[in-house]
């Protein structure tokens, strides 16, 4: 009797000193000008200007918009004009294209299409919730 209260005592003497023990997790490394956690503190967001260079501007008029309805598990496709607001049917929800880039790059100070292909689209959208 005298042998299980001691083996008792020592698994449990074990589970609590294991479980102190927690090894510190280190924090990833974020690469140079991330805008992330710093010091704990969310870092400010960087103002980067949308630049649509004007071939962009005249040759892509529209955007084509995805609106899925996860309650009812359907899909439907939209073509907005760029500077148009589409309203989602069923729903008090707007959404207003500002931009299109076919070629998306960003940079420290700027958002722009590096060339008139779609190899990286992107939409500037608004959306207004009430």
């Amino acid at each position: 009797m005298l042998k299980r209260f001691a083996a008792v005592v020592v698994i449990a003497a074990l589970s609590v000193s294991f479980g102190a023990c927690k090894k510190r997790e280190a924090q990833p490394q974020l690469p140079p000008g991330h805008v992330g956690m710093q010091g704990g503190m969310p870092a400010a967001p960087r103002e980067r200007t949308v630049n649509v260079p004007k071939d962009v501007q005249t040759k892509w008029t529209a955007a084509k918009l995805v609106v899925e309805d996860k309650t009812r598990k359907t899909t439907k496709e939209f073509t907005v004009n760029i500077g148009s607001e589409l309203a989602v049917p069923n729903t008090d929800i707007k959404i207003k294209v500002l931009a299109f880039l076919p070629d998306f790059k960003m940079s420290d100070t700027e958002i722009t299409s590096v060339s008139n292909k779609p190899n990286n689209p992107a939409v500037q959208v608004a959306i207004d919730e009430p």
